[in-house]
C-alpha cells in the first residue's frame, strides 16, 4: 500500500507473470508480473456520494497538495483519518523529519463529519473501513476468484503505509501470518536497486497435441538467441537465470494461460484451469501459443544500513497515545521506544 493505490500479486513458489494486462484503460501485450491494482491509497480521497453514502478513492490528493495533516491539502485522506485515530504520531512521522498538523486536520474531519451527523473518530473509522473493504475485495480477486484460498498465504504488507492496515486486513480475510520488512516504505526502491537485468525473448506458435522434446529443442533455440543478446550486454553465460515459460489454451479458446514450462505441464494447465475458471476437460486437445524465454542476469548486493529509531534523536524514550481500533472506545497504549 503506497499513497495512491494498492497492488497486490498473490506467489506461489514462482512469481507469477502474465503477456496480457489493462493499463489506465489500455491493453498492454507485453511480459510483466501479473499486479491486480486499486486505488487505494494513503492519499485516496474520502467523500460523500450524491446519496450521502462514504467513499473513498480512487482519487488521490497525491504528494501536492497531499492530506490535509501535511499542511497544504484540503481534500480529507486516509492518511488523515490514520492520524486522527492514533495510529500516526504526530510527532514522529517520517522519523520526526515533519510534524503533522493534527488540530488542522481535526477541524477538517469534523466539518465532514457533521454532513453525516456524527463525530470525527466515528468518520475517520468508517473512512479506514472502506478503504480496507477496497484492499480486501482486491486481494479475494487474486485468490478466491482464482481458486486459492488466502488462509494457505502468508500476507506480506509493505510500501509508504507499511503494516497499517495489514492486522486488520489479514484478519478479515483469515490470513493468519503476516510479515512486515525492515523499512516496508523503501522495500519498493530497495527491489528496484538490487533487480538483475532481465530480458525476455518469446515466439509465437499454434502447436496442437505439442510433443515435449520438440517444443523443447525450439525452447533451446530461443535460450541460445537470448543468451547471445545478454552477452552483448556484459552478462557471462555462467552467472545467468533461466527459465522456461509457454502460453497454452485449449483448442478454439481465445484465451490462454502462462504457466512454467517442465515435463508434465499438460497436467499442469488441466489443473490450473480448473483453478482459475472453475472448469476442465482433459480429453480436449491443448493449444500452445507463445514459446518464452526469460533471462536473468545476477543481482546487486546491497548491504543494509543500521537503523535508527523514529521521533527526534537516537532515542526517543516513552511516551504513551490514544489509539482507535473500533469506533468506541478508544485504547490508551503505551510505548517504549519507536524501534519497537
Amino acid at each position: 500500500m503506497g499513497g495512491t493505490s494498492t497492488d497486490v500479486c498473490p506467489v506461489e513458489r514462482e512469481i507469477p507473470l502474465t503477456a496480457e494486462k489493462v493499463v489506465a484503460g489500455v491493453p498492454v501485450k507485453v511480459p510483466m508480473v501479473d499486479i491486480h491494482t486499486v486505488g487505494a491509497g494513503g492519499g485516496s480521497v474520502a467523500r460523500l456520494d450524491a446519496g450521502g453514502a462514504l467513499k473513498v478513492g480512487p482519487e488521490s490528493a497525491g504528494a501536492e497538495p497531499g492530506p490535509v495533516c501535511y499542511g497544504k491539502g484540503r481534500d480529507i485522506t486516509v492518511t488523515d483519518a490514520n492520524l486522527v485515530l492514533g495510529r500516526l504520531d504526530p510527532e514522529r512521522f517520517l522519523g520526526g523529519r515533519i510534524a503533522l498538523e493534527l488540530r488542522r486536520t481535526r477541524s477538517s474531519m469534523r466539518e465532514l463529519a457533521r454532513q453525516v451527523g456524527l463525530d470525527s473518530e466515528m468518520i475517520a473509522w468508517g473512512i479506514l473501513q472502506v478503504v480496507n473493504s477496497n484492499m480486501d475485495r482486491a486481494i479475494r480477486a487474486v485468490t478466491l476468484e482464482r481458486g486459492l484460498d488466502p488462509r494457505n498465504f502468508t500476507l506480506f504488507a509493505f510500501g509508504g503505509a507499511g503494516g497499517l492496515h495489514a492486522a486488520e486486513l489479514a484478519e478479515g480475510l483469515g490470513i493468519f501470518r503476516l510479515l512486515i520488512p525492515l523499512w516496508p516504505g523503501l522495500f519498493s526502491a530497495w527491489g528496484m536497486a538490487v533487480t538483475p537485468l532481465v530480458r525476455d525473448f518469446s515466439l509465437s506458435i499454434l502447436e496442437s497435441r505439442p510433443e515435449y522434446r520438440k517444443i523443447n529443442g525450439r525452447l533451446l533455440v530461443l535460450k541460445e538467441l537470448g543468451l547471445k543478446e545478454m552477452q552483448r550486454d556484459g552478462l557471462e553465460r555462467s552467472k545467468v537465470k533461466i527459465r522456461f515459460w509457454v502460453d497454452v489454451r485449449y483448442v478454439g479458446q481465445a484465451y490462454k494461460l502462462t504457466i512454467p514450462w517442465k515435463k508434465g505441464f499438460v497436467g499442469r494447465f488441466h489443473q490450473l484451469h480448473e483453478s482459475r475458471f472453475g472448469h476442465s476437460d482433459p480429453r480436449k486437445d491443448i493449444e500452445l501459443v507463445t514459446l518464452m524465454v526469460r533471462i536473468e542476469g545476477k543481482g546487486k548486493s546491497i548491504k543494509a544500513g543500521r537503523g535508527v529509531g523514529g521521533g527526534t534523536g537516537n532515542n526517543p524514550g516513552s511516551w504513551v497515545t490514544r489509539v482507535c481500533f473500533s469506533p468506541d472506545p478508544c485504547a490508551v497504549v503505551p510505548f517504549t521506544s519507536a524501534r519497537d
